[in-house]
């Protein structure tokens, strides 16, 4: 990419899931971040998460509800808010009220 002329961030403390380190062929810079953003909350949304648990076979909806609780939203930026400040007991999400 960077020998073809193609814009990568400079910064190389960006380049992990959380940032946009390369600019994307059909969205402007912050829209992909947007989309994503929009996908992910949808996904993990309650609506989503019940409509999942409805139509699964009942022996397997503790499994399915404990996939979408351990990489839930909250999970995902309390991670992140502990990989920042160096501090992962600085950001308890499940009773600070969440993301």
């Amino acid at each position: 990419m960077v020998c073809a002329g193609e814009y990568t961030d400079p910064d190389l403390n960006k380049y992990d899931s959380f940032h946009e380190t390369m600019r994307h062929p059909n969205f402007a810079p912050g829209e992909w971040y947007v989309t994503y953003r929009k996908a992910w909350l949808s996904f993990y949304s309650f609506e989503h998460i019940r409509h999942v648990l409805a139509d699964a076979y009942p022996e397997n909806c503790c499994n399915i509800f404990r996939n979408f609780i351990g990489i839930s939203k909250q999970r995902v930026h309390w991670f992140a808010k502990g990989f920042e400040t160096g501090a992962i007991d600085q950001c308890n999400t499940f009773e600070a009220g969440g993301y």
